[in-house]
């Protein structure tokens, strides 16, 4: 049976926290910690949604996109 992080993070919020077990709520820790680190350090360059070389003096505006944020989601 192949290892699930998910499966072990269910476990662990029900029989950590609901259920009062001390191991379960060191297990449940660890993983959250685990999968906010995985987030972070996550390798590789972000979504380019758009690229345009500026000629010198030029200037620059950035606007929050509504539909690159839901493509963003979708991905993850």
């Amino acid at each position: 049976m192949p290892f699930s992080s998910s499966k072990l993070l269910r476990k662990s919020l029900f029989k950590g926290l609901f259920g009062g077990h001390r191991g379960w709520r060191i297990a449940l820790a660890l993983l959250v910690i685990g999968r906010l680190l995985m987030k972070a350090v996550k390798k590789g360059p972000g979504v380019v949604v758009h690229r345009e070389k500026i000629p010198e003096g030029g200037a620059l505006e950035i606007r929050h996109s509504k539909a690159a944020e839901e493509k963003l989601s979708e991905n993850e």
